[in-house]
């Protein structure tokens, strides 16, 4: 039994290895220096977001893996308390997300 779980476990640690590994060389190829210097990715909000917290993670994931000289621009569009909060703390924490309003 403990054989059969050590395999397992062996088994499912080479194929998170070797995904990361894709994810790695896909990362190089699609998203070289050559190809993107500087990005700029812009949140324009204009009412209360429930998805927002997602919607940064996955631009700090992309600025973070994929490209290296970028920024995040939170655009306050008339964005709700809880909504501007969550932009704000995520501004603070992440030094290349920025907030801005356009009032």
């Amino acid at each position: 039994m403990l054989k059969f779980l050590l395999l397992w476990t062996f088994i499912i640690v080479l194929i998170i290895l070797f995904s990361e590994f894709v994810k790695f060389i896909m990362a190089r190829f699609l998203f070289s220096e050559k190809t993107i210097d500087d990005l700029i990715h812009i949140v324009s909000i204009n009412k209360k977001s429930d998805s927002i917290e997602y919607l940064l993670r996955s631009k700090i994931f992309k600025v973070k893996w994929l490209q290296k000289h970028s920024e995040i621009i939170c655009l306050d569009c008339g964005m709700d308390k809880n909504t501007r909060k969550i932009c704000e703390i995520f501004s603070r924490k992440h030094d290349f997300i920025s907030l801005y309003s356009i009032k």
